[in-house]
């Protein structure tokens, strides 16, 4: 099943308190879950640490920008500030086109070893916002048919990249993806090789179902 709107996706992280472990989090995270079910706007949520930092946070899925930018309100950032005691970083991505591989739709799940990444590619110069869009188009069937991958935004970002963000059923299939000859082919085809954030998700949560 694919969608093509004016979704967007935002990628928020925040540092780990100090002396809060992993086990922790992942309690107050399932402890929110009834929270995101019922907002408005908000179409799907994946609950995340990023590998590398270990920051918690979440990858959202709205309907669309004003939705997104109404729950990330000032109010948001000062609660986020005063209950965690560190600043949040929220990013946002256009997601013209989205991709659910599973029949019926992704569905909930509270444990698992859901992996997501995050890939960026500045966009050569010269190239339209057209053009990408033709281009993500044209690839939707090739990223209908990867075996692990559950769903892919493609997105445009802010400073001149595009990419996607995408949720896979385990690690090894993540991997298996962005190999190498992954790597290689997207620096000689778009001149700049890409970047990659991996992302585990504990819980994977549609929202407003």
């Amino acid at each position: 099943m694919s969608t093509t709107e004016n979704k967007v996706v935002v990628i928020v992280r925040i540092p780990v308190p100090k002396f809060a472990p992993k086990w922790l989090v992942k309690k107050k995270m399932k402890a929110t879950v009834d929270l995101y079910s019922s907002i408005d706007g908000l179409e799907f949520k994946l609950f995340t640490f990023e590998s590398d930092s270990g920051d918690f946070g979440g990858i959202y899925t709205w309907r669309d920008r004003a939705s997104a930018e109404e729950w990330f309100n000032p109010d948001w950032f000062a609660r986020v500030k005063r209950e965690r005691g560190n600043e949040a970083y929220v990013r946002y991505f256009d997601a013209p086109l989205s991709i659910d591989n599973i029949q019926g739709g992704t569905r909930a799940s509270m444990g698992g070893s859901f992996v997501a990444t995050l890939v960026q590619i500045p966009i050569p110069q010269g190239v339209s916002r057209e053009l990408v869009l033709d281009g993500f188009a044209g690839a939707e069937e090739t990223y209908s048919n990867i075996g692990g991958l559950l769903r892919k935004h493609f997105i445009l970002g802010s400073h001149g990249t595009f990419g996607g963000v995408y949720l896979w059923d385990s690690m090894a299939s993540a991997q298996s993806w962005f190999n190498d000859q992954w790597r290689k082919h997207v620096s000689e085809t778009y001149g700049n090789p890409p970047t990659v954030e991996w992302f585990e998700v504990p819980i994977v949560l549609p929202a407003g179902k």
